[in-house]
């Protein structure tokens, strides 16, 4: 039986996908596998889907850097638990040291805070764990996105089912940005927050 995986991130982009779930459970004719990224494995339990997480996968390195981020960072208000909150930094963040060096990559993350990540590396250990046939994924950035990549990568088939809500996709939609040090103090005189304003050139690191 072929191996049909569905990965999603969030609530809303989950409940596209989550009747198509439903009627090939229905079919019986894939072995079906649900991941939820944050909040969508939630939905996807509540829509009585069982589904992993991230934290499914997580090993000690990915524990290591995603504990004090997520210390940092989780909501305790929301219902992703703990455990997938690190399990979000520390994917994510290891294919950004991987890439970018330790220094460098805490200095994007500071700067763009989520924006930048794309744990192309971190999904191709995930499929190459679970060996789909096929993958699904809505239209989200950073996780879904990189899922794409990723099975491309490795030569497997993907679809993508269109929810509009990911058309944009802006690193940073809510910045200044500015060429100068000197336009960014100018800005800053002029009462804009220094959290506000980015330098271009560092873009292109």
């Amino acid at each position: 039986m072929k191996k049909c995986m569905f990965i999603c991130y969030g609530g809303g982009h989950v409940n596209t996908i989550i009747p198509v779930v439903k009627e090939l459970e229905k079919r019986n004719q894939f072995e079906i596998i649900s991941i939820g990224i944050n909040l969508a494995a939630d939905t996807f339990r509540k829509n009585g889907i069982p589904c992993k997480s991230l934290s499914s996968y997580m090993n000690k390195k990915v524990l290591k850097i995603g504990a004090p981020l997520a210390e940092k960072f989780h909501d305790f208000n929301s219902s992703v638990s703990f455990a997938d909150s690190i399990a979000y930094y520390g994917f994510t963040m290891k294919d950004l040291i991987e890439a970018k060096g330790e220094e460098l990559a805490y200095q994007i993350l500071n700067l763009y805070d989520r924006r930048l990540f794309l744990p192309v590396e971190s999904m191709k250990e995930i499929l190459s764990y679970e060996k789909p046939d096929v993958v699904v994924t809505t239209t989200m950035h950073r996780f879904e996105a990189a899922t794409i990549i990723a099975a491309n990568e490795l030569g497997i088939p993907s679809l993508r089912i269109e929810d509009l809500l990911g058309k944009i996709n802006k690193p940073f939609p809510d910045k200044i940005q500015v060429k100068s040090i000197e336009e960014k103090e100018k800005l800053i005189k002029s009462g804009i927050k220094e959290e506000k304003i980015l330098i271009e050139h560092f873009a292109k690191l």
